[in-house]
Formats: C-alpha cells, sequence, structure tokens
C-alpha cells in the first residue's frame, strides 16, 4: 500500500454541506479514495473512487482544476499555486526586425481569418510531378 499523495492550497465548489467551508482545502488521494480536508477547524470528507465519476484534471498557466462528479452534483477543485514546471513560461522569444510590440488587447478579441492556399499548391504539385514526370 502506498502512501497517499497530499496537496494543499485548493479551493472547492460547491461546499460539499450547505454555508459549509470552501477554503482552504487539502486533498488526499490514495488508490481507494480521493480525501477532502476542508476549513478551519478541518472537516474531513472521504469519497470512493468508485462513486466518483466524470474525472477530469486540467491544467492552468497559473494555476490547476480538478472536476468530479459525485452523487449527481459537479464539484470543481481549484489550485491557483503557479506551475512551475513549464519553462515555457520563462523562455525569452526574440522579437521581430521593424515591428514594435503590440500592447495587450482587453475584451473580445476576432481572430484573422486565414487565407486558404490549398488548391493553389495542390496545382503546382502536380504540375511539377507531371513535368518530372513522377506519379
Amino acid at each position: 500500500m502506498s502512501a497517499p499523495l497530499r496537496s494543499d492550497g485548493w479551493s472547492v465548489r460547491p461546499s460539499f454541506v450547505p454555508h459549509g467551508a470552501v477554503t482552504p482545502v487539502t486533498l488526499l488521494a490514495d488508490e481507494n479514495a480521493l480525501t477532502q480536508l476542508a476549513g478551519v477547524p478541518t472537516v474531513a470528507w472521504q469519497t470512493p473512487w468508485s462513486e466518483l465519476s466524470n474525472i477530469q484534471f486540467v491544467r492552468f498557466a497559473r494555476g490547476m482544476a480538478l472536476f468530479a462528479t459525485a452523487a449527481g452534483v459537479r464539484y470543481c477543485w481549484r489550485n491557483p499555486a503557479e506551475m512551475t514546471s513549464s519553462p515555457a513560461r520563462h523562455r525569452h522569444r526574440p522579437r521581430r526586425r521593424g515591428r514594435a510590440p503590440s500592447p495587450p488587447r482587453r475584451g473580445l478579441q476576432r481572430r484573422a481569418r486565414r487565407v486558404d492556399r490549398g488548391p493553389r499548391r495542390g496545382y503546382w504539385v502536380v504540375a511539377l510531378s507531371q513535368l518530372l514526370g513522377i506519379e
């Protein structure tokens, strides 16, 4: 039997009981169950893995979330701790020459439409293969 995994600094929505503690939450996980230690004083809730469904673990740039359904209720545990295992966030990106960096935009952003050049490339490939005798 392995030792349970412990993770501090979580919050949970909704609470397991009406008007119950939603923060601070500590999660303990072992091969049998997921245990939540919530509030001060600490109240423990243990749920066997067999009673949890639709389990999702999502990593964000600034934290992570665990989603699970128990007894027909969808719970969301969030941990706002910054992910230190991702070096991409701290990597330096060189600037493009001749172009000033644009300020960050707020609100809705619309992506520019991509021009579809696929059919033209296809014609060139066919024409080149005919000229070279490749079939």
